[in-house]
């Protein structure tokens, strides 16, 4: 049975600086949300900068660390057991807690996590894809769906098991499709 889960939108108006009690309004709020999100984008994008390969996405997908245990499925804890958030190095002079640095580590590996789905279905799209310009049609990917149906369901059972930021491939894999339709009709795909 799955979890039902409800948000709801909530809008600060102000704060309080924990150290001087003094009271911020709206505008100063805003500028220290944007500062801290542009920070934990930053620290993200320069863990997956460092580990977008084929070595690093392996070890990953391997799933164990360097003692040969399992990786745990919190994607920061993954990281710190593969030794990789040592990439995370804040801008000079910036105290970053350690509560912001598990968050840009977890989005990090949710990054890197997807990178490995993709990289499955690109290879099996690649497989199958007719070395023959003639024969690369949309339809291709139609046939291919319509006789793997069994691997098609595993693939909807697996989109649920997936990290939140990337349960719905359907947009990606639509995406992907048009691409290489597109790519196949100037011919610049592998033959």
């Amino acid at each position: 049975m799955a979890k039902l889960m409800a948000t709801a939108t909530c809008t600060a108006f102000g704060g309080v600086l924990e150290g001087s009690g003094e009271r911020v309004g709206q505008r100063v709020l805003l500028e220290r949300v944007g500062f801290l999100a542009e920070l934990s984008r930053e620290l993200t994008g320069a863990v997956v900068a460092s580990r977008w390969d084929e070595a690093c996405l392996d070890v990953l997908a391997g799933g164990v660390d360097g003692w040969g245990g399992a990786l745990p499925s919190k994607g920061w804890m993954a990281l710190r057991r593969l030794g990789w958030p040592q990439d995370l190095t804040p801008p000079g002079g910036v105290y970053v807690s350690d509560r912001v640095r598990r968050g840009a580590e977890e989005d990090a590996a949710r990054t890197l996590r997807l990178a490995l789905h993709r990289r499955t279905i690109v290879s099996a799209v690649l497989a199958t894809w007719p070395a023959d310009p003639r024969r690369r049609t949309e339809t291709v990917l139609v046939d291919y769906a319509e006789t793997r149906i069994p691997q098609v369901t595993a693939m909807q059972r697996l989109s649920y098991e997936l990290p939140h930021t990337s349960h719905n491939l359907a947009p990606w894999a639509a995406h992907l499709t048009q691409v290489i339709v597109e790519a196949s009709a100037s011919s610049c795909l592998p033959r």
